[in-house]
């Protein structure tokens, strides 16, 4: 209180205009606090999208690459070339995963994860070309992997914020295409290479119709589940409507083929008479357009977040430059107060101090003439 008291006018208001433009901005620098954050997580997102799209792939050739396995070793020379290509589209698969974790800059302890997992993908291939291993136990390794790599992709998704995602039409997308796809794909995986396997033996127990029976109800499960997030996403935003509603039904549809199929020739069959080759195809297409389909939301997925991000990123960019702009005029509105203020006060201060002024030579003038009547006075008395 005692420097307030010893400062003038102008220094008062400029120290009031200044703690008014503190509060102010405090709020504004919350704000863009939250939309930076906000930011920051998006970018984390955006980023670990692309490893887990490509981990994706690696499952889905480990897939093709169990099924081939499981008829190669219960004596289908026939799929010897085609194993070839798959182990083939399996080792680019790998390269690219390989790639996208290190740019999105996966932590030491997932990479890790994969660089194990990937070492085992090795020692299996290795296996089967030499035939060192009978066709259930193969798959039985086959399906620890897959199960190994989808853990690591959900360590993925929960790493880069993904399924903390807070948007509606992204949130039911990545639940779809990277939780419910993956479980849908591998359930029909398994059934491709257990009945690829019973098919080419030329016989199936009950065991195995049962083991298929719960495969296939999984399936109807997943691909349940799938669809409705799939559709809620839909329902929030019409674009993601636009580019998946149609191939969503087509996808539907050729599932519920390959699943009567299956039922028929496997479940229900007294004789098991449908080639493999043929069953292997049906199942084959059928888990290429779940994945096609799935990548092409993930697609979207990746440009809806890249769109939310340069949005978050213009929003603060005009944040702070509307702050910078309000602050200018602001300072420029309070020195204009300040003098229409002060200008005047020292107006009158001025004229205040003229006529003080010539009212003390007034009263200095007529003190004078007082003492000289006085004296006059005195001087003719005593004459």
């Amino acid at each position: 209180m005692m420097l307030l008291n010893h400062m003038n006018m102008p220094q008062k208001l400029t120290i009031l205009t200044v703690f008014l433009l503190l509060i102010a901005a405090v709020p504004a620098a919350l704000y863009i606090n939250t939309v930076i954050t906000e930011l920051d997580t998006t970018k984390r997102e955006s980023a670990g999208t692309k490893p887990v799209i490509a981990l994706q792939k690696v499952v889905q050739f480990t897939q093709q690459h169990r099924a081939l396995s499981a008829a190669l070793l219960n004596g289908n020379e026939s799929v010897a070339s085609r194993l070839l290509e798959t182990q083939s589209e399996l080792n680019s698969a790998i390269n690219l995963l390989d790639t996208e974790l290190k740019e999105a800059n996966i932590s030491s302890q997932n990479v890790s994860f994969w660089s194990a997992e990937k070492q085992r993908i090795t020692e299996i291939q290795q296996a089967v070309s030499a035939r060192r291993l009978k066709a259930p136990e193969s798959t039985a390794q086959h399906t620890k992997i897959v199960q190994a790599l989808m853990f690591l992709s959900e360590e993925i998704l929960i790493e880069s914020n993904l399924l903390l995602d807070p948007a509606k039409n992204t949130y039911f997308l990545i639940n779809a295409s990277m939780l419910n796809a993956p479980r849908l794909a591998e359930n029909m995986g398994q059934m491709r290479a257990a009945g690829t396997a019973y098919l080419t033996l030329g016989n199936i127990n009950d065991e195995g119709r049962t083991k298929l029976g719960g495969l296939a109800s999984n399936v109807n499960q997943f691909s349940t589940e799938f669809l409705r997030n799939i559709e809620k996403s839909m329902h929030s935003d019409p674009k993601i409507k636009a580019a998946l509603e149609s191939r969503g039904n087509e996808m539907k549809a050729l599932v519920e083929k390959t699943l009567l199929m299956a039922n028929q020739e496997l479940l229900l069959a007294k004789e098991l008479k449908l080639p493999a080759t043929e069953y292997f195809a049906e199942f084959t297409r059928t888990i290429d357009a779940i994945y096609n389909y799935n990548f092409a939301a993930a697609d979207i997925l990746l440009q809806a977040l890249q769109s939310r991000q340069e949005n978050l990123q213009q929003t603060v960019y005009f944040m702070v430059g509307v702050i910078v702009v309000l602050l200018t005029l602001a300072i420029m509105f309070a020195v204009f107060i300040v003098r229409s203020i002060t200008q005047p006060m020292q107006e009158a201060i001025n004229i205040a101090n003229a006529i003080s002024h010539q009212t003390d030579r007034s009263h200095f003038h007529e003190r004078n003439r007082t003492t000289a009547a006085s004296a006059e006075s005195d001087e003719r008395k005593s004459g």
